[in-house]
């Protein structure tokens, strides 16, 4: 077999075509691998065509079969697996498509790097983020996690086959074995085979802060609560049921029965209404001794 050391660097079952004098500690194991490099320094590949068309890029660790084998001038990444990062060819500082780490096979194989506005993704499982081609800071952790993504951004993708909304979205968040996103911007917790989420501890937990509270609130079905304080409005189009229902301190009961009493304690014309808080009766006296009376009078009783 062919070994070669040169310029603080090693060949282990190959001899390099290109020229690397100027190529520093780097250490290729397996046929073809880091077979054209130039300049390129601080490289690990090990395996069938590992790296085996860089030439300039630096810092590269690439382990399996074709692991980064169309990598020419990225840095900074990890492929480590069997066609993992395999279509990656150019990125590095400044430029964009370096950066990335592909663990497991066929990870993250089909992504280029191409343009400025790529790179910094990490695709950890079988398949993971497999036919992402442009996109940066995406996070695959899973068989097949976000194996459909082609272009999106900023997404997180846990769980077997987890996926977002569509193939080209940003900064989804999806959690959960065969868990679908629902649009850029949002997070999915579980899948539908979930049937509640659980805080760590009974009563211990609270949901949002007075510095960072929730806006809006959609629920279908019940609210248990041990206690309700609403600073705003309450609209209710079905119905309000309640045990008891209090008013700064004071029954509901109370502030009514205090209201109509107000309204009707007073003389009104020709007769004195007034409000007995003591029975919670309204009394109504005849003050004029003369009144008159238009149409038919009907019923039974005493006339005084």
């Amino acid at each position: 077999s062919d070994v070669l050391v040169e310029t603080n660097s090693m060949w282990i079952g190959n001899d390099p075509s290109s020229s690397t004098d100027n190529a520093q500690f780097n250490v290729a194991v397996g046929y073809n691998a880091l077979e054209v490099i130039t300049t390129g320094d601080n490289n690990v590949a090990v395996g069938y065509d590992a790296g085996g068309d860089l030439t300039t890029g630096s810092s590269n660790i690439l382990i399996g079969y074709l692991a980064g084998n169309s990598i020419t001038t990225s840095e900074n990444n990890v492929a480590i697996g069997q066609d993992a990062l395999q279509s990656l060819v150019n990125g590095g500082s400044g430029s964009g498509g370096g950066y990335n780490v592909a663990i497991g096979r066929q990870a993250l194989q089909t992504f280029t790097g191409t343009g400025g506005n790529a790179g910094y993704n990490v695709g950890i499982g079988y398949n993971a983020g497999d036919n992402l081609s442009t996109g940066t800071k995406n996070i695959f952790l899973g068989p097949s996690a976000g194996d459909a993504v082609t272009s999106g951004a900023k997404n997180i993708l846990i769980g077997y086959n987890s996926e977002s909304s569509a193939v080209d979205t940003d900064n989804e968040i999806v959690i959960g074995d065969s868990a679908v996103g629902h649009g850029a911007n949002t997070i999915v917790l579980g899948n539908a085979d979930h049937t509640a989420i659980h805080p760590a501890d009974d009563n211990g937990v609270d949901l949002g802060s007075a510095s960072y509270s929730f806006k809006d609130a959609h629920v279908q079905g019940v609210v248990n609560a041990g206690s309700l304080d609403v600073a705003g409005d309450a609209d209710i189009d079905g119905t309000l049921e309640a045990d008891a229902i209090t008013v700064n301190g004071t029954t509901l009961q109370v502030v009514v029965e205090d209201h109509v009493g107000a309204m009707l304690d007073g003389t009104e014309t020709g007769i004195s209404v007034s409000y007995d808080t003591s029975n919670n009766n309204l009394d109504f006296v005849v003050a004029d001794s003369d009144f008159a009376l238009t149409g038919d009078v009907t019923g039974s009783g005493t006339q005084t």
